[in-house]
């Protein structure tokens, strides 16, 4: 009796020893969950600028306005005026402008933002010219203005966007520049630290979409 439970004690060690490398290996392929928690909620930093313009026949002028985005998984069942990221333009600001004292409006905007895809849902140029209809398309939630995505932990450059109001023909024109140099410049500013991991990814825009003289900012 006593030969039978050794040979068992022993089958059971050596059952225990042959499945450690494989425990191992388990472990070292699933993270702890601490370590999961901590990627899933790292923030991202956005750097951004946004130059809004009228455009006439004869002049082609700086204008006070917004630029308002929200994520594309929060974006339903929200106030109209609850947004993710803002670049809200400023007439004081406008004005210090006019007078050689920087220009904040146009400067490039520092955002710590949580991960994910963030679409344009409004632009309001000048008083009252506004994008028409939502930010997503309704029938394939596309984005219709613009949009960028950013992963946990990054720091991009998203350009500057320019958006130029064409108001005899009534639509708005985009376009995005790159401007490393202001945004490197910006971010240094505002986080010293971040500034070795940036990178540059400009936002996608729609090149044209119509607006809607109703609806905006005044």
């Amino acid at each position: 009796m006593d030969i039978d439970v050794s040979r068992k004690s022993v089958a059971l060690i050596a059952a225990i020893l042959a499945l450690l490398p494989l425990a191992r290996a388990l472990a070292q392929e699933r993270p702890p969950a601490s370590r999961t928690a901590r990627t899933s909620s790292e923030k991202a930093i956005v750097v951004l600028a946004a130059d809004l313009r009228e455009l006439t026949s004869l002049r082609d002028i700086d204008a006070v306005g917004d630029v308002l985005f929200r994520r594309i998984d929060r974006s339903q069942g929200r106030p109209d005026d609850d947004y993710d990221l803002a670049i809200r333009g400023s007439v004081a600001a406008d004005w210090k402008a006019v007078f050689g004292r920087g220009d904040d409006n146009r400067a490039p905007h520092v955002f710590a933002v949580d991960p994910g895809i963030y679409f344009i849902d409004r632009i309001n140029i000048g008083s009252g010219p506004t994008t028409r209809g939502p930010g997503l398309d309704p029938q394939s939630h596309a984005p219709r203005f613009g949009s960028f995505t950013v992963r946990p932990g990054e720091v991009v450059n998203l350009g500057r966007l320019i958006v130029h109001m064409h108001w005899h023909e009534g639509f708005f024109a985009a376009k995005v520049e790159d401007n490393s140099a202001d945004a490197r410049r910006a971010l240094s500013e505002a986080n010293p630290q971040a500034v070795a991991k940036l990178q540059t990814r400009l936002i996608g825009v729609v090149p044209q979409f119509p607006f809607q003289a109703g609806g905006g900012r005044f």
